[in-house]
């Protein structure tokens, strides 16, 4: 009686192809791709050779014996078993490898030599199996890149908030819809067009840079110009008395000490008085009805930053192309989360020497391919162009600044 082959109680869990020996079930060997090799007449390796290329790896064809009907077919054994045996070392554990190998089905095993031939050798195919029951070579898909998860490294900060983030996100891209602001209010307002409104907003910008403000406070400031104007006509000369009132409103939602209603009108040059910016204050809150909590692109510009990978640089010049923005009333018709995902991608246009400037993890967090943000990006870019040659300079002032790394000096990029 033969000896159990110890290597066969090495093997890996097989697999469904692996497994068919103890099913008798025939087995195609050119279903297989890969090399595998066979130990020839001269004991060396031999590369198996069919029509479609050598075999697998993971195979090695041999003939089972069915000891009941005597009928042989052609089929598999894992490689392990027979990669165990070299040239130098013939047996195994005293075993003579021309023995036959004894299977728990007790099926005879004989290695079967193969020689290098242009044609497979045919092999009889018992009758009880079609071809349904053949292995078909399929297709195995790509494994498809994975987005990075930008808060694996903040997991222990708590006030990253990772466990809450993307639902936090997720209510802003729902917000930003709702609070979105009338892209087409100026055809009723029929004193104020989009140069004055673009002068306006340049004038808060000087504002918020000499009272040293936060950014969110300026982009709050704009938002409510916005809203109100889309709500109530004014006259030209209570312009700039919206944008003092709102810039009030948002420092008191914003800062921490809010600048007072006198220094806002000495900033003003006296423009207005103090009773016309409470009536002011007034209006707006009953207009607005009092919310004050909006989504502005500096939420999600820092969310898409970090997505990016942006250093202190890139991401400072972002917040320059989301900040110059503002001025262009047409950019109104974009939602904040679309200005803010094209700013990253423009300045990375203008950072990076090559591609790629998106990526499958921006495309995650930011919810929008390239194509997507592509028109925006343009019209961002445009505006950074005109930026040279326009009288408008405050948000360029402010970020030639040193501590701002001097970001407004980069030039320009086409594409």
């Amino acid at each position: 009686m033969a000896t159990l082959n110890p290597a066969a109680n090495q093997l890996k869990p097989l697999s469904r192809a692996h497994t068919m020996h103890s099913m008798q079930v025939p087995v195609d060997e050119n279903k297989f791709t890969g090399k595998s090799t066979m130990l020839g007449a001269d004991k060396k390796p031999v590369a198996l050779k069919t029509s479609r290329g050598a075999l697998s790896e993971i195979t090695n064809n041999t003939i089972i014996t069915n000891a009941k009907t005597g009928k042989s077919i052609l089929t598999t054994q894992p490689t392990n078993v027979i990669s165990r045996i070299t040239r130098s070392k013939s047996e195994i554990n005293g075993i003579p490898r021309q023995n036959p190998i004894l299977t728990s089905s007790n099926v005879m095993i004989q290695p079967h030599k193969i020689q290098k031939t242009d044609q497979p050798k045919e092999v009889m195919m018992p009758d009880q199996f079609d071809d349904e029951e053949m292995i078909v070579d399929e297709d195995v898909p790509m494994e498809q890149e994975q987005p990075e998860n930008i808060d694996l490294y903040d997991a222990h900060d708590p006030q990253c908030v990772g466990e809450y983030v993307n639902d936090i996100f997720e209510y802003y891209r729902q917000k930003e819809i709702v609070d979105k602001v009338n892209s087409n209010y100026l055809k009723e307002q029929y004193n104020i067009n989009d140069k004055m409104r673009a002068i306006l907003v340049d004038w808060m910008m000087a504002v918020h840079v000499r009272f040293k403000m936060l950014s969110e406070t300026f982009f709050l400031s704009v938002n409510i110009v916005d809203r109100y104007l889309s709500a109530v006509p004014i006259p030209i000369n209570k312009l700039q008395l919206v944008g003092i009132t709102s810039m009030l409103l948002a420092a008191k939602y914003e800062e921490i000490y809010s600048p007072e209603i006198k220094d806002f009108i000495v900033t003003s040059d006296n423009a207005c008085t103090h009773d016309e910016v409470l009536s002011m204050e007034r209006s707006i809150l009953s207009t607005l009805k009092f919310h004050m909590s909006t989504c502005t692109p500096l939420h999600f510009l820092r969310r898409f930053s970090k997505a990016a990978g942006s250093d202190s640089r890139t991401h400072s010049l972002s917040k320059y192309l989301t900040e110059i923005s503002t001025l262009d009333y047409k950019l109104l018709k974009y939602v904040p989360s679309m200005i803010a995902a094209a700013s990253i991608y423009v300045a990375r246009r203008m950072t990076m020497r090559n591609g790629p400037f998106w990526n499958i993890t921006l495309e995650h967090y930011t919810c929008y391919k390239e194509a997507d943000i592509m028109q925006c990006a343009l019209e961002i870019n445009d505006v950074r162009k005109r930026e040279e040659n326009t009288s408008l300079k405050a948000t360029k002032k402010k970020y030639l600044s040193p501590k701002l790394m001097e970001v407004a000096a980069i030039p320009p990029v086409d594409f």
